[in-house]
């Protein structure tokens, strides 16, 4: 399921479009702060953006030239009046951008999010399905879970500790990481940490994949900047989904 990151003020429109949306695709609510922003685009990793302007004026176009600097790949869908759009396209540098005019109805608002989404387009499956993955668990049944999950659409590499697998990306070409933070004598996070620090390892996107969810360990993770984080219990649309997210972006 695509995921849909929907910017702007509470109101009932807003909520309106929510409800539109969440029929077919994952929808986050997000404020207009650009901080928050960028906090839910590197969280969620949204496949498109909506930015939905009411009629109070809440955002900021300085938010568009962010947007074109740091993601400039992310398609955004802009809802407002025709003359906001003529001020805010100064600030859209790139051709992700698109415009739906404000009033919306439900048949357009999603034949637009559709035609945006096609547009941005998919990477070949065929090629994702060559694609190697690493897996690092110290739990055999979280492997073997895992392969039955997802061991049809990629090649599997195991590894059921840190050193182990710094071994196998050493001499493997390895696509993508999913790596469990606690482990013992080497966690997670030493591993990546170990990998970022490696020329040849260090442009291997890293997804974690584990049952912590303190806060503080979160936090300390994120600030690390992998390419994504997953909790378990171990759910195969939201592996998959993260997984070839992931790989689209490096293409």
């Amino acid at each position: 399921m695509k995921k849909i990151l929907l910017v702007g003020k509470v109101c009932g429109e807003l909520h309106w479009i929510h409800e539109c949306l969440k029929q077919r695709y994952q929808v986050q609510i997000c404020s207009t702060q650009y901080e928050m922003i960028a906090s839910m685009i590197g969280i969620i990793k949204p496949d498109m953006m909506i930015m939905y302007q009411n009629t109070n004026g809440e955002i900021d176009a300085e938010i568009f030239s962010e947007i074109s600097r740091n993601w400039p790949k992310l398609p955004v869908l802009t809802i407002c009046s025709e003359d906001e759009w003529y001020y805010f396209r100064q600030y859209c540098d790139g051709k992700y951008f698109y415009f739906l005019e404000r009033p919306i109805k439900n048949v357009v608002l999603m034949l637009r999010c559709q035609s945006v989404l096609a547009e941005y387009g998919g990477a070949d499956e065929s090629k994702l399905k060559q694609q190697t993955i690493l897996v690092v668990d110290d739990s055999t049944l979280v492997l073997r879970n895992i392969r039955e999950m997802i061991g049809d659409c990629f090649k599997l590499l195991c590894a059921t500790t840190g050193e182990k697998a710094l071994e196998i990306v050493r001499q493997e070409h390895v696509d993508l990481i999913l790596l469990d933070y606690e482990m013992p004598q080497m966690n997670g996070l030493q591993v990546f940490q170990t990998l970022k620090s490696v020329d040849v390892t260090a442009k291997i996107p890293v997804l974690f994949l584990t049952g912590v969810s303190d806060k503080e360990k979160i936090m300390e993770v994120l600030s690390q900047h992998p390419a994504g984080y997953i909790l378990k219990p171990l759910n195969k649309n939201r592996i998959l989904e993260e997984i070839n997210t992931t790989l689209r972006s490096k293409q």
